[in-house]
């Protein structure tokens, strides 16, 4: 709760008990070469690879004036051992299963000793992976064959958003799945901004902005906080179905549905946003009476104050919040900085 509270970027701190010697550079210098390719010009193609990582925020001057990695640069070059060390439940879970029973045709964890299991490297092999799932007509540019579509933007969007959303501290884990149906991405937390405004887009909000700002500097993610509705519009251009977003809680998870089929099931209209949101396991009705016994007590009452009384997130007694507006049974007062909850006509 408190850290969805917060509006600075926790990936930005530096990580005192690493050094820079935990970091993976097969995978930094992987970077730096995609970085290149999208930076033709410029001094920072130049800078030793301590000043690069500075740079992007992946490294930063420890307490005793030692460079050191920030938590963006740990998950995104570090080495997974050394990952685990500061995030103990920290896990990466790709999967292939095209068939009805749960055995896997395919698939990768961020465990295994063959590779770095940081961020940047399963971003890469997720993606190689995936791809493959999607149709690329034959289409030339001059004598060149086109071999991405904009789906395939639409894929590495829909990566990028659940890496970069995640909560590394949640008990949960990354899971990609390439299923029958469609691509499924799930990642620990929920959508900080909710589902409804996801879909409308305009507010960047990723609870990992420098792993998010590092990925867009590689042209794999939006910054703008249109990200989503691209994802969307890319998707369904090219014959897809309409991508469904949706929240489960107890633990909290956020989920991205990228479906083949553009059956009519699929869709997701506009007047049905409001009915994405998943209700709780342990019921939306007594969260809501809690709280409004809570204001019945507490009249003008921050989101925050709420949820540290009720006991659950911020996020999701915003939720709740909005429900109860629509209900008239409370009102906000105040700009989004200052606003406060009390009961309608109170």
């Amino acid at each position: 709760m408190f850290r969805d509270a917060s509006s600075k970027s926790l990936d930005l701190a530096v990580v005192e008990s690493e050094s820079m010697e935990d970091l993976d550079w097969d995978s930094v210098r992987a970077y730096r070469t995609l970085y290149n390719e999208s930076h033709k010009t410029g001094k920072v193609r130049k800078m030793p690879d301590d000043e690069f990582l500075c740079h992007l925020g992946a490294a930063g001057k420890g307490e005793d004036g030692t460079t050191r990695p920030t938590g963006a640069g740990l998950l995104m070059f570090g080495q997974e051992w050394c990952i685990v060390h500061e995030l103990p439940n920290y896990f990466l879970d790709y999967r292939k299963q095209l068939g009805t029973n749960r055995r896997w045709e395919d698939r990768f964890t961020s465990q295994e000793l063959e590779w770095s299991g940081n961020l940047f490297d399963f971003y890469e092999r997720a993606y190689d992976k995936l791809r493959q799932a999607l149709e690329v007509p034959f289409e030339l540019d001059g004598i060149r064959r086109v071999d991405e579509t904009p789906a395939h933007e639409a894929l590495r969007e829909a990566i990028v958003n659940a890496l970069s959303k995640a909560d590394f501290k949640s008990s949960r884990g990354v899971v990609l799945r390439w299923t029958a149906e469609g691509i499924e991405l799930v990642n620990p937390g929920c959508f900080r901004v909710g589902v409804e405004q996801a879909y409308i887009g305009g507010t960047s909000d990723a609870r990992n902005k420098t792993i998010l700002k590092m990925f867009s500097l590689i042209e794999a993610g939006e910054r703008a906080g249109s990200g989503i509705p691209n994802m969307v519009d890319q998707w369904v251009s090219c014959g897809y179905g309409k991508p469904r977003l949706s929240e489960a809680f107890d633990p909290e998870v956020s989920t991205a549905f990228l479906p083949f089929s553009a059956d009519s099931d699929n869709l997701v209209s506009d007047n049905s946003l409001k009915n994405v949101v998943r209700i709780s396991r342990k019921g939306t009705r007594e969260n809501e009476e809690a709280i409004v016994a809570y204001l019945t007590d507490h009249e003008g009452a921050r989101s925050l104050d709420i949820a540290e009384a009720v006991g659950i997130s911020r996020t999701r007694v915003n939720q709740l919040l909005r429900a109860l507006i629509e209900g008239e049974i409370v009102e906000a007062v105040g700009g989004s900085r200052n606003r406060v909850y009390k009961l309608a006509g109170k």
